[in-house]
């Protein structure tokens, strides 16, 4: 009878301990993109002849210093105000067909300069508001969740001046209407520049100036992205400097924007060629 009874027990024991160590499913969510930090681009137009424009680009340095990476800015030389003058080392003209495509695709281009345009998007019916509305606008718009997150990898040879972009997108919603843009700038050009008290600094330093779009100038389409999804685009563009172009000044502005159904840029961001 002991045994018997040492027997049930040793069996009991044995259930519960099989029944403790049975694996649980482990449930596994669907994958997601958290929102990101919404970047602002400023696309400003400006000149050499311009006299009030210093006085725009200071507006768009402050911001810059103040928040950093999270704002890109793009310098569109164009227009008359953007013709030489005889004291210009250079021609910082967009020659390239960066402005042009801009104002095509916004259906207009500003009456007076400077003017700026953020993240394409009008403030009202405005769609080249006052510079003092500047940042007040940017603050608006840095509150904003990114649908799309944009990560960014340039690699080149600077002996030969090739170089090649990748581009990571993640996006956080379903998106379709998706074009992309990437523009090669360069900063620290000193050159002439007509102050607003009119005289002439033959040393100013220009910044974010456009050197040539990337992509098609009016950015290139992409395929719609569910929530969720992750698109790789390794070797997304090679593309060379021209020699004057000083590489360690250069960087690249690529922002994600719609086309067909408005204007609105999704998100931005830049990366230096030097890193």
């Amino acid at each position: 009878m002991k045994n018997k009874n040492l027997n049930t027990r040793f069996l009991i024991v044995l259930v519960l301990l099989l029944g403790a160590c049975k694996e649980k499913p482990v449930i596994i969510p669907d994958f997601s993109v958290p929102k990101g930090d919404r970047n602002v681009l400023i696309e400003e137009f400006t000149g050499v002849r311009c006299v009030n424009c210093p006085n725009g680009a200071k507006i768009i340095e402050e911001m810059v210093a103040e928040f950093g990476d999270r704002i890109v800015p793009i310098s569109i030389h164009h227009g008359f105000f953007a013709k030489p003058l005889k004291q210009s080392k250079s021609d910082l003209n967009c020659h390239c067909g960066y402005g042009d495509a801009v104002t095509e695709t916004l259906g207009k281009g500003p009456i007076g300069y400077p003017a700026a345009v953020i993240n394409r998007q009008k403030l009202g019916s405005k769609l080249f508001p006052n510079k003092d509305e500047w940042k007040s606008i940017v603050l608006n718009a840095l509150k904003q969740p990114a649908p799309v997150n944009i990560f960014l990898k340039v690699s080149g040879d600077a002996s030969n001046s090739q170089w090649t972009l990748d581009v990571n997108l993640a996006a956080s919603e379903p998106l379709d209407d998706l074009f992309i843009t990437a523009v090669l700038l360069e900063s620290d050009i000193i050159d002439a520049q007509i102050l607003p008290d009119n005289s002439l600094d033959e040393n100013y330093n220009f910044q974010h100036v456009v050197r040539m779009p990337i992509t098609d100038a009016a950015g290139e389409s992409l395929p719609a992205l569910a929530s969720g999804e992750v698109k790789e685009m390794k070797g997304f563009k090679t593309f060379a400097l021209q020699p004057e172009w000083d590489y360690k000044h250069c960087s690249i502005a690529v922002f994600v924007h719609h086309k067909s159904t408005g204007t609105e840029v999704l998100q931005a961001a830049s990366i230096h060629l030097e890193n």
